[in-house]
């Protein structure tokens, strides 16, 4: 099951982890977009890549098959997780500045 078609994108889900996790290090608001983006990217560049060598489809067929469907919702998601993120994140700010007495900015 793993090897199978699907296999590409369960692989992929490593590389994507990282590259968001960089994106979300970064305190600049662009940085986290833009690790979300790479990591989508990483994940349908692993997942298309191994769906057409597992399957035997051209590259075109597999990127219309196992992209172009899902990638409405899975933009959108990344755009929900990133939005979170900025609001996680300013909130931790904040109770940081509550408790060590700094003034928030």
């Amino acid at each position: 099951m793993f090897l199978g078609p699907t296999g590409g994108y369960l692989l992929g889900f490593i590389p994507a982890a990282f590259l968001s996790g960089l994106g979300y290090e970064r305190k600049l608001r662009l940085a986290r977009y833009g690790g979300m983006a790479a990591g989508l990217c990483a994940l349908y560049a692993c997942g298309v890549a191994w769906l057409s060598l597992s399957t035997g489809l051209s590259l075109e067929m597999a990127i219309l098959l196992g992209a172009i469907p899902f990638l409405p919702g899975d933009i959108l998601k990344a755009v929900v997780a990133s939005l979170a993120t900025d609001r996680i994140a300013r909130l931790k700010s904040g109770m940081h500045a509550g408790i060590t007495g700094e003034k928030q900015g």
